[in-house]
């Protein structure tokens, strides 16, 4: 079976799914509409990269605003070519608004949709156009998927087709269990850390914040801080303001190889997002044996769950997340409970081993809805 894949090749979950679906057995093309592929793919030379004549770029396809959004529209003369020259047997777009339009605009039948998060939270409540837009897109998917429960019900709100929910995997090869230090050394020097964009949805503000209220606590903590943004100086400053900055190391973007090392440096893995649709950081956090603090938003529930992987608190609060930081560190009781429970999670229900036969259902389910 022969699919082509609507999805940005510079995002790291249009590259995960195309890989699961490649080692299931499915010849996988990917169509992206901008030029900043992530190097991974170079290790599956199988999966074939494809792009439209002019490059749209990242920056236009997440303008919220402007008439010029559109321009990317012209790509489907792009897409229509490449139709004719691999012949696939389904379609598969990544995100509603863009790759979802394109391909439901083409023509070409039968085509799934994933939705991502924004697409189906954000994007409807801008105006009755943007709403109308939405369940256009939705009407004529034959199949349409999602990586949670919560996210899939929020789809639903805008059309009467099913909603098949299949969540990301997680390589437990890639995140193997890292090493504990010993409680008297965790207490005394703690290290607290994420690996997120650093954009103000994620929260990082919130993380900093909390930290200087742990440090008051153990002068000896550090606070690692993994990923790039917009809101880098603003984020710096604050450390600054704040009298911490010593103690906080950002260490910029990072290529996704690298992320199960940073994790591994981690005591304690803050997710403090006010809005995020699954929680995959969670799930690599977790897979490593690292107890996880999230906020009680959105998908993030799926994966962060209470008591077993993690301490759920409240959003915008950095003193409920700061009191669950020092819980962590101080009790070797809930540690170990979050460490092993977290471990627990990720291999019964988030090893991408077993997902990967419902990927492979999936797409011959589409294959037959010609």
């Amino acid at each position: 079976m022969k699919v082509l894949i609507g999805g940005d090749s510079g995002s790291l979950h249009t590259f995960r799914w195309a890989v699961q679906a490649h080692l299931a057995g499915i010849e996988m093309h990917v169509f992206s509409l901008n030029r900043n592929s992530l190097k991974e793919w170079e290790a599956y030379p199988g999966i074939h990269i494809h792009y439209p004549k002019d490059n749209i770029g990242t920056d236009l396809m997440k303008s919220d605003t402007g008439l010029q959004k559109w321009r990317y529209l012209k790509a489907i003369k792009d897409i229509k070519l490449l139709l004719s020259q691999i012949h696939p047997d389904a379609l598969h777009a990544h995100y509603t608004s863009s790759y979802g339009l394109l391909f439901r605009l083409s023509g070409f039948r039968p085509y799934a949709l994933s939705v991502w998060g924004s697409d189906v939270f954000d994007f409807p409540r801008r105006s009755f156009l943007h709403r109308t837009l939405l369940s256009f897109v939705l009407s004529k998917a034959s199949v349409i998927q999602s990586t949670g429960e919560i996210m899939a019900s929020e789809a639903r709100k805008y059309t009467r087709r099913p909603v098949q929910v299949i969540p990301f995997g997680i390589n437990l090869v890639q995140f193997p269990c890292k090493k504990h230090k010993s409680q008297s050394e965790r207490s005394s020097h703690p290290v607290i850390g994420t690996v997120k964009s650093l954009e103000n949805i994620y929260g990082i503000d919130i993380l900093i914040e909390a930290f200087a209220l742990v440090k008051k606590e153990i002068p000896g903590a550090h606070l690692h801080i993994t990923g790039g943004g917009s809101q880098l100086s603003f984020l710096q400053s604050l450390c600054e303001r704040l009298g911490i900055a010593e103690s906080v190391t950002f260490f910029g973007k990072v290529s996704p190889s690298q992320v199960p090392a940073q994790i591994a440096e981690l005591d304690v893995f803050c997710n403090l997002s006010r809005r995020e649709s699954f929680g995959m950081s969670i799930l690599e956090a977790s897979a490593a044996g690292v107890p996880v603090v999230a906020t009680a938003v959105d998908g993030v529930v799926e994966t962060a769950r209470q008591g077993i992987n993690a301490i759920v608190v409240k959003p915008e609060n950095s003193q409920e997340a700061a009191n669950a930081i020092l819980s962590i560190i101080q009790d070797e009781n809930l540690y170990n409970t979050l460490s092993e429970g977290g471990k627990n999670l990720v291999c019964s229900t988030f090893d991408e081993q077993k997902i990967r036969p419902a990927i492979l259902d999936f797409y011959l389910h589409l294959g037959n809805q010609k």
